[in-house]
């Protein structure tokens, strides 16, 4: 009885023992969990519920029974989307993308680099579960996202640098927040030039050509423009230089012009100065003189008014006497006839009846 005894009780021990190691092995290193670098631990209270993220790498106590630790991979998880088929969660098959314009281009490697944010390890526990579980979500939301915000160019405008980023920084906002609710974030998203089928990209080769040719005709418009304007500021400056030159001249002719100016007008108010005495000094001279011929035309005057009164006392006597006078002054030549003259004369004669 007393053997039975035991070995009930050996048997009760034994499988105590074996529930608490069981119990210590559950919990996590017998009582001591070690947490690396690249795992954030969340530690489950049976008796609260209460989950409790550790974020702190090295040795942590977890009591037997009551306590459990589960541990999550933080480390950086990079998604594939790369090559014809899918391979495992973090990758899968390319990304192509039907444009807004309706054509097709496609990215043959495209790279999302995501983790798993260590403060919200308890929500990707409840999420996902432990260990890399929460990489499914990733894989859940890219392509869809990524081909939604890319889709929404076209085609020729995704190749363009400035509406790339912006298509990636809009699809990586999405992404997180979808994410968000699973305790994952996107860090990093690495898209390469897009792919077209090669019309297409000849077309936008072209394109990019005449862009650039574009660009470098707009520069060298910028530089005439701007040697234009150096050009103008040049000639402006010298014909200010000249127009100074040519007002300072003028001014200096016309100061020259007034100078002469006065100086004529002197010479002119002296000149008719000179000629106003000329003039008065002839005027007094003339005036003496017709004084003069006044007084002696009066004098004249006055002795033919005497002959006329004597002739016409004297009456014809006086006149005879006075013509005598006058044909005494009177000369005579005497020359001898010529014949036709005389024969002139005779023929006269006849005529006449002399």
């Amino acid at each position: 009885m007393k053997l039975l005894l035991l070995d009930a009780l050996g048997g009760a021990v034994l499988a105590a023992l074996a529930l608490f190691a069981f119990g210590l092995w559950r919990s996590g290193s017998w009582g001591l969990a070690d947490v690396a670098p690249s795992e954030v631990a969340v530690k489950t209270d049976y008796l609260t519920g209460e989950l409790t993220v550790i974020d702190e790498p090295g040795f942590h106590f977890v009591a037997p029974y009551f306590q459990s630790i589960d541990r999550l991979d933080r480390r950086p998880q990079l998604f594939l989307m790369e090559g014809e088929t899918d391979k495992h969660a973090n990758h899968v098959s390319y990304l192509t993308v039907r444009a807004r314009d309706g054509s097709n281009f496609w990215f043959e490697s495209m790279e999302l680099q995501y983790r798993m944010v260590p403060s919200a390890g308890d929500l990707v526990l409840r999420d996902s579960g432990a260990g890399d579980a929460f990489r499914r979500w990733t894989r859940s939301y890219a392509r869809a996202v990524l081909r939604d915000e890319f889709g929404r160019y076209d085609a020729q405008d995704v190749a363009d640098l400035a509406e790339s980023q912006t298509a990636k920084a809009e699809s990586m906002r999405r992404l997180n927040e979808l994410l968000a609710p699973h305790g994952v974030e996107i860090v990093q998203i690495i898209t390469p030039k897009p792919k077209f089928d090669r019309t297409y990209e000849k077309a936008i080769y072209d394109r990019k050509i005449a862009n650039q040719e574009v660009e470098k005709l707009s520069a060298q418009l910028e530089q005439l423009l701007q040697e234009r304007g150096q050009r103008l500021a040049k000639i402006n400056k010298e014909k200010e230089l000249e127009l100074a030159e040519v007002r300072g001249q003028l001014e200096h002719n016309r100061l020259k012009a007034e100078e002469k100016e006065i100086q004529t007008r002197s010479q002119a108010d002296a000149y008719a100065a000179l000629r106003v005495s000329d003039g008065e000094a002839k005027r007094a001279e003339l005036l003496a003189e017709a004084e003069s011929v006044a007084e002696r035309l009066a004098k004249e005057a006055e002795g033919l008014a005497a002959a006329v009164e004597s002739l016409a006392v004297g009456g014809e006597a006086a006149v005879r006497l006075a013509l005598i006078e006058r044909l005494g002054e009177i000369r005579f030549t005497v020359a001898p006839p010529r014949a036709e003259t005389l024969d002139g004369n005779a023929v006269a004669k006849q005529q006449g009846g002399f």
